[in-house]
């Protein structure tokens, strides 16, 4: 018998533990609205194929991402330098090296 089947993702899988994400400012742009309901609601809701599931995505998320053009330029605003929204950003605390 055919049929559909879900797939969690990293987040769910990392549920009530930790997701190491590098190269966050690579990710798309899907992936990153996704991550703002597992910011705020702790879940992801997936709708496909006549398929409706909310899943626990309880899940503490460590994130890396490189500034735009190689190297943070410390005159600059920081917002300027970095490819993620602010919507996004504001969900993280922040940490510069």
């Amino acid at each position: 018998m055919r049929g559909w089947a879900l797939e969690a993702g990293a987040l769910v899988l990392a549920n009530k533990g930790l997701v190491a994400i590098d190269e966050l400012d690579k990710m798309s742009q899907e992936d990153r609205s996704a991550m703002h309901e597992v910011a705020e609601q702790q879940t992801v809701t997936i709708s496909k194929a006549n398929i409706q599931a909310t899943l626990h995505a309880q899940t503490t998320i460590l994130a890396a991402a490189n500034p735009k053009f190689g190297s943070l330029i410390l005159t600059n605003r920081f917002l300027k330098q970095i490819d993620i929204p602010d919507t996004l950003l504001s969900r993280f605390d922040l940490y510069f090296r």
